[in-house]
């Protein structure tokens, strides 16, 4: 069997919306858009051959969580990184998928987080598997 993976698109885990942000193309074309590989990694991956659209034939999840997107675009509409963040744990927390293997199975792609915080290792969101399992 060919090894696929499943995209999630819930609002709170799929954060490509950020990038009709006010302020996200100025972003873009700042020193910041450097920072943006993670949305070429989510582009790539949505029209990806092996990509699942039934989660039930995925190897593997891809959490298009766009942390540094959302870092930077802090308030966008009525969210803010934090917000949204809280709302991608909750979301994992109600995730069948999620909590099938404790996140094991369970993958994100994000630019520059080192620079901007604790690294992914101190997270809230990494530290999400623990609460959650």
């Amino acid at each position: 069997a060919n090894w696929t993976f499943y995209m999630y698109e819930d609002r709170a885990l799929d954060m490509t919306h950020l990038l009709s942000c006010p302020g996200y193309q100025r972003m873009a074309e700042s020193s910041a858009g450097e920072g943006l590989q993670e949305i070429h990694i989510a582009t790539a991956l949505r029209s990806h051959p092996r990509r699942a659209r039934d989660p039930a034939a995925a190897h593997a999840f891809y959490l298009p969580i766009l942390e540094y997107t959302s870092l930077r675009s802090n308030r966008c509409g009525n969210s803010t990184h934090e917000s949204r963040m809280r709302d991608a744990l909750k979301a994992l927390k109600a995730s069948p998928w999620f909590r099938r293997r404790g996140g094991q199975d369970h993958f994100w792609a994000t630019s520059k987080s080192f620079v901007w915080g604790a690294d992914l290792n101190n997270t809230r969101l990494a530290r999400s598997r623990r609460s959650i399992t």
